[in-house]
């Protein structure tokens, strides 16, 4: 499969791709799409494989073990990326172990794809992500630590994928997150407990104006919306075909009336295909899916 996969690429790429499969293999100048095709025991093997590939527009890294030799290394790898290669449009080190995103990631003026996720040190984003203004997806699903995204949202004209399902310690979502128009993709929303301007929290409403969202969405402590009284405008989400709602009373201080007002106000577009309410997020957790389909 791997040789099959290489011989299509280089196929496609001409001379422009590469896949690094040994310790010692050195990449030509014109190398543009990077992959590394082996488990890293050093950054050093990042920063003499790609000395000379200063167009790199693609970084790839396979998801990386978790032997204690291994992190130590591992966990340089963006401070050896993000000052060397400034034309990357793809950045991916989902899975890699690492235990944040370096401020300095705004550097990559011209990246459209960002991936970080399986990376459960990750608790925090740096706001600097948000000056990437060519940014089209933000992956940073399974990062269960999580706990907000950058506070200066909006700033990503250009983002239309922003995935987040299985991120459980998110508090709360960026005010400002509606105001992405682009947007189609939003795995997961999250009610927060307090929605204060002071705090940079987006209340529900910020789902209102994304009109172009599709695939799956699921919202998160809606028992936390006051007074059960919610206008998220599903009836203008034509492109939506699956809600999951997350009933996560035993886990915080949401109110139940407000949990069952919220779910009786709900009216979704008819074009929605799927609608779930997942009744225990510990239970999802274990692997087991149990939950009832509603209409609102």
């Amino acid at each position: 499969m791997h040789d099959l996969m290489h011989d299509l690429t280089t196929f496609v790429a001409g001379n422009g791709i590469s896949i690094i499969n040994s310790k010692e293999k050195i990449v030509d100048e014109s190398v543009r799409y990077v992959s590394f095709a082996l488990w890293l025991y050093s950054s050093q093997q990042i920063r003499v494989g790609l000395s000379n590939a200063k167009k790199l527009r693609t970084f790839l890294l396979p998801r990386q073990g978790f032997s204690r030799d291994v992190i130590a290394h591992v966990l340089s790898i963006p401070q050896v990326i993000v000052p060397n290669f400034r034309e990357l449009r793809v950045y991916d080190i989902g899975q890699t172990t690492i235990e944040k995103v370096p401020s300095s990631v705004n550097r990559f003026k011209h990246l459209r794809y960002l991936d970080v996720s399986s990376n459960n040190e990750i608790r925090t984003l740096p706001n600097s992500i948000t000056d990437l203004q060519n940014l089209q997806v933000l992956n940073v699903s399974s990062c269960h630590r999580l706990k907000e995204l950058p506070k200066d949202i909006k700033k990503l004209i250009n983002l239309r994928h922003l995935y987040c399902r299985g991120c459980w310690s998110l508090t709360h979502m960026p005010r400002g997150l509606g105001q992405l128009a682009s947007l189609r993709t939003l795995t997961l929303f999250v009610v927060a407990e307090d929605n204060s301007v002071a705090k940079n929290v987006g209340g529900l409403n910020e789902l209102n104006s994304l009109n172009n969202l599709r695939g799956g969405l699921a919202i998160r402590y809606l028992g936390y919306v006051k007074n059960g009284i919610i206008n998220p405008n599903l009836k203008g989400k034509s492109l939506l075909q699956s809600l999951t709602l997350y009933s996560d009373l035993q886990y915080g201080n949401a109110n139940v009336d407000n949990e069952e007002m919220a779910f009786q106000s709900l009216q979704p577009h008819p074009n929605l295909k799927e609608s779930v309410l997942m009744h225990d997020l510990a239970t999802l957790a274990s692997g087991i899916r149990i939950g009832s389909r509603f209409r609102g």
